[in-house]
């Protein structure tokens, strides 16, 4: 049996099995699963008899499947009832809303089968499936950002008769590409990101196969035309997969334009920016270091500066230590995050002056042109204390020397002294 995976769930196989063969309930999983001593290991009117797992890797994701087997205790109708499991780390549950499933003797197992043979094939109305690429703006700027989101909305009741393989949306996005954009993708996935939205008073079940945001190089008018996506769906109107197979159909995008002018001054940054910066000290020692840093932040590509560095009135040693730039998702935007981070090492005492920084931009919430600024900053740098801690030690020293050579010279006086006179009392002893 192919298994088609869309979002995490919890299904059983069929409708209707032969009272010999195992009835089987499917968990799927983008996440590993804590399946011991679960409620559904002891469903009514069931016996459990076992279960195995499977794991594949599909776009760069884990996929876990879990089967559990039961062998039924009677004939007819059984009801499984609710349950929900946890998913680790996450307030997140998997539910299974209940179900009936009919078990049937051998030769009313092979009437349904012959039944089902002779079974209108039933077909998609036009607005079952909906494939919509949406702009969150149909006119920009250049280098302005654009959302673009690709949603596949599949009617309420029909999500366990309709699939989609990750692959088929990968060549839809694939066809969907346009060189006139920068592109930033976010990768999303088909059994992900999953709402209920209603559509003329009809519920779907809404899947976001894509969410990229586009950067457009030159001004011009883009159209989209319909592009095909392959999808599957089930030949009878009917959940068992085994006895029912799966046809091949073709759901269209919606036509789409888009229309990109010149900014009135061109080749600037383009969106809505802020800046911060460290607040810098007023005085250093000779020697020392000024550690500049600003933060830009923005929904416009950042990584289009890339010759900044800070100016002064007198020579510096300027070393830049960090020029990074980062990306988050907030409220709909990606913001663009650039770290930058100097060290300003003066070479002289003295009045310095760290001149205003301005980068300019253009300004798409108030339509001007705008600028991003650090203020002008005045510091002074100062001697060093080591001179005078050197004479302060060498007087100290001196003072000292001074003091010893004073106690050296009486010494010395008061020892001939002594043995003058010791040398005279032994003359005179001699003498004698």
């Amino acid at each position: 049996m192919e298994v088609y995976v869309y979002s995490q769930k919890i299904y059983i196989s069929k409708d209707s099995y032969n009272f010999f063969e195992p009835v089987e309930l499917v968990i799927e999983s983008t996440q590993p699963l804590d399946i011991a001593n679960q409620q559904f290991l002891n469903l009514k009117d069931l016996d459990y008899i076992g279960n195995s797992q499977n794991y594949s890797k599909n776009q760069q994701k884990n996929l876990y499947f879990y089967y559990f087997l039961f062998k039924a205790k009677k004939l007819g109708t059984i009801y499984i009832e609710p349950f929900q499991i946890a998913i680790p780390k996450s307030k997140n549950k998997i539910h299974f809303k209940g179900k009936k499933i009919q078990i049937l003797d051998s030769d009313n197992f092979a009437k349904l089968q012959n039944s089902n043979q002779n079974r209108e094939i039933w077909k998609l109305n036009p607005n079952d499936v909906i494939l919509e690429i949406l702009f969150n703006k149909n006119q920009v700027y250049v280098g302005e950002q654009i959302q673009q989101t690709v949603c596949l909305f599949i009617k309420d009741n029909l999500i366990d008769k309709i699939y989609f393989e990750p692959q088929s949306v990968q060549n839809f996005l694939q066809n969907i590409k346009n060189t006139q954009f920068w592109e930033e993708n976010i990768d999303t996935l088909p059994y992900q990101n999953i709402t209920f939205e209603y559509k003329n008073g009809m519920r779907y079940q809404k899947y976001i196969l894509n969410l990229s945001y586009l950067y457009a190089f030159s001004p011009g008018s883009i159209h989209y035309e319909p592009l095909p996506l392959k999808i599957k769906k089930k030949k009878y109107w009917t959940n068992e997969p085994i006895e029912n197979p799966l046809e091949d159909l073709i759901v269209y995008s919606n036509p789409l334009d888009l229309n990109i002018i010149q900014a009135p001054i061109p080749n600037l940054l383009t969106g809505k920016f802020y800046i911060q910066y460290k607040k810098l000290p007023q005085s250093i020692k000779l020697g020392d270091k000024i550690v500049y840093q600003l933060t830009i932040q923005g929904n416009g590509n950042l990584n289009t500066i890339t010759n900044y560095k800070p100016k002064l009135n007198k020579p510096c040693e300027i070393f830049e230590v960090n020029h990074s730039v980062k990306q988050s998702l907030h409220q709909n935007e990606l913001l663009y995050i650039l770290n930058l981070e100097y060290y300003i090492l003066p070479n002289d005492t003295g009045n310095f002056i760290l001149y205003e920084t301005k980068i300019p931009y253009y300004n798409t919430v108030d339509h001007k042109k705008d600028f991003l600024i650090v203020p002008k900053h005045h510091f002074y740098v100062e001697n060093t204390d080591i001179k005078q801690v050197d004479n302060q030690i060498t007087n100290e020293y001196y003072h000292s020397s001074q003091t010893f050579s004073g106690w050296n010279i009486w010494g010395i006086a008061s020892l001939l002294s002594i043995s003058f006179v010791f040398l005279w009392f032994l003359y005179k002893e001699l003498v004698k």
